[in-house]
């Protein structure tokens, strides 16, 4: 049964006098009406007009209820891109008269966009979660976790697309001034650089369940393992892997031992006696990045 068909089953039944209806990037809660039949008998009506429709009860907004909609279609970045360009479209149709935003370029429009979807996004998120507390006994730990993995992906989603259309621009330097500002200076900067890469990605996928890949999580680590910097990072993410219950096939007696392979499938070499144990505690940017973990 798929989340959407889960809901309308356990939350739109007599009990509540209803039934959860997807209208419009919105979950609503239809009451359900009595109406006489021919026979002279009485049926339950779930009949409703396109007026009736924007009168109804919203119980969740945004991303919430499209995925509940679709995840059985879908995979979580299709998913992602579907609701991100209809948003798109829906922003440049009602700002159609607005000249001066229509006069920019496509690419200033989308930044207006995005910067405008992501406090509005945030906000949907929000009253989806205080509206979906009524119906909590329905829903069991893991599917709200679920909820709660998808809420932060997409607004990752939004915050990446961002950083793709607005990379920061580099501040001018004064060539005369050789003094680094007191800030750079405390910052230690790491011993060495890498670049993972996974050559084998066949290979690295045996070690995840097929729920964990069907949900695009793997493409997803794959994507963002590429961008640690340091033997540290890599570490750390290692480990993330290894303590996770959200699709990783543990088949390592230590944790050295899976950390040494993870380092074999990235492509990163290190010292026959580099201690893995040692591996720092998970920052909260890479908490946000890995967050599917």
């Amino acid at each position: 049964m798929t989340s959407f068909e889960y809901i309308r089953e356990r939350c739109g039944n007599r009990k509540w006098g209803g039934r959860i209806i997807y209208h419009n990037y919105k979950l609503c809660f239809q009451p359900l009406t009595f109406e006489q039949a021919e026979d002279g008998g009485w049926y339950y009506s779930d009949h409703i007009s396109q007026e009736e429709y924007e009168k109804l009860k919203i119980v969740a907004r945004g991303i919430v209820p499209h995925y509940i909609r679709y995840e059985h279609e879908k995979n979580l970045k299709e998913l992602f891109a579907d609701y991100y360009n209809d948003c798109f479209e829906t922003f440049k149709n009602n700002r159609r008269n607005d000249i001066e935003l229509m006069l920019k370029s496509e690419k200033d429009i989308e930044i207006a966009f995005v910067e405008t979807m992501i406090d509005e996004e945030r906000c949907r998120i929000d009253y989806s979660k205080k509206e979906l507390k009524q119906y909590a006994e329905y829903f069991t730990d893991e599917e709200n976790e679920i909820l709660r993995q998808v809420c932060n992906g997409f607004m990752r989603y939004l915050q990446d697309r961002l950083k793709d259309l607005k990379p920061e621009q580099e501040q001018p330097t004064d060539p005369t001034n050789t003094k680094q500002p007191k800030d750079e200076a405390k910052t230690k900067q790491p011993k060495r650089r890498i670049t993972p890469k996974i050559s084998n990605e066949d290979d690295f996928r045996k070690y995840f369940t097929l729920k964990f890949q069907n949900k695009g999580y793997f493409d997803y680590l794959v994507s963002d393992i590429k961008d640690l910097a340091t033997i540290n990072d890599c570490s750390i993410v290692a480990k993330m892997i290894y303590n996770t219950d959200s699709g990783f096939i543990n088949s390592f007696t230590t944790f050295a031992g899976w950390c040494r392979r993870f380092f074999e499938c990235i492509g990163v070499k290190v010292s026959e006696g580099h201690n893995f144990s040692k591996s720092a505690k998970p920052t909260d940017e890479l908490k946000r990045k890995f967050y599917y973990l």
